[in-house]
C-alpha cells in the first residue's frame, strides 16, 4: 500500500523574540509620548498661570481699594474672569456707562494693552448678567435679554472706540447677554440678586492640547 504524505505546516502559537521586542518598543514609545504630552501640558498651564498672575497683580495695583469687593478676579487654566457689580458701571435699568464706569474700563484696557505682548490670551468675552426681576417702564429694554446684551455691547464699544483695542487684529472681542440664566446665586433675596447683576470680562487663554 502506498503511503500518502500530507503537506503540513507547523503552527507556533508562541510569540517570537522579535514579536516581543516590537511589542515592548511600542509600549515604550506610548509611555514616552504620554509623558511628553503630560509634561508639555504642565509647562503650558504653568506659563498661563504666570501670565494670569501678571494680570492679577496689575489689577490689585490699579484697583487697590475695590479689588476683591466691587471688582473681583478668578482664574482657571483656560480663562481669567474679571467681575464687576453692575452698579459699578451702570445705573439701574440702564446700559449707558457711568463716567466712573468708563474710567474703570479704560484702566482695564490699559492693563490689557500693557500685558498683551507678554501673554498668550487671544480672546476677550464681555458677558452681561441680570437678576430675575422683570423690567418695567423701559422703552429701550423690554426684557433682561436686551438689557444684559446691551450692557455687554456698551463695554465692547468703549474698549474699541476709546481704548485702542482692535477686535480684528489684537484680540477677538465679543459681547454676550445671559439675562438671568447664568446666575451665581439663587434669586431668592436682594443680596443674591445684587450679586447676580454683574458684568464679566473673560480673558481666554488657548491650550494646545
Amino acid at each position: 500500500m502506498a503511503r500518502v504524505y500530507e503537506d503540513t505546516e507547523d503552527f507556533n502559537i508562541w510569540p517570537t523574540f522579535t514579536d516581543i521586542s516590537f511589542a515592548i518598543l511600542l509600549v515604550m514609545i506610548f509611555i514616552v509620548l504620554g509623558q511628553y504630552l503630560i509634561i508639555g501640558r504642565i509647562l503650558q498651564v504653568n506659563k498661563i498661570k504666570q501670565e494670569q498672575a501678571l494680570v492679577r497683580s496689575a489689577l490689585q495695583e490699579r484697583f487697590a481699594a475695590d479689588f476683591g469687593d466691587a471688582i473681583q478676579e478668578s482664574s482657571q487654566p483656560q480663562f481669567q474672569k474679571i467681575t464687576f457689580s453692575d452698579k459699578v458701571l451702570f445705573d439701574t435699568g440702564s446700559a449707558r456707562l457711568k463716567p466712573e464706569g468708563q474710567q474703570i474700563l479704560t484702566t482695564i484696557a490699559e492693563i490689557i494693552n500693557a500685558v498683551k505682548n507678554k501673554c498668550s490670551f487671544d480672546e476677550i468675552q464681555i458677558r452681561g448678567h441680570t437678576d430675575d426681576l422683570p423690567i418695567h417702564g423701559s422703552k429701550l429694554y423690554q426684557t433682561n435679554w436686551e438689557l444684559s446684551s446691551a450692557r455687554a455691547t456698551s463695554v465692547v464699544r468703549h474698549f474699541v472706540d476709546h481704548c485702542n483695542l482692535d477686535p480684528g487684529q489684537d484680540i477677538l472681542l465679543s459681547a454676550q447677554g445671559y439675562s438671568q440664566y447664568d446666575n451665581i446665586r439663587a434669586n431668592t433675596d436682594d443680596v443674591n440678586r445684587a450679586l447676580n447683576r454683574r458684568i464679566e470680562i473673560v480673558i481666554k487663554y488657548p491650550l494646545a492640547y
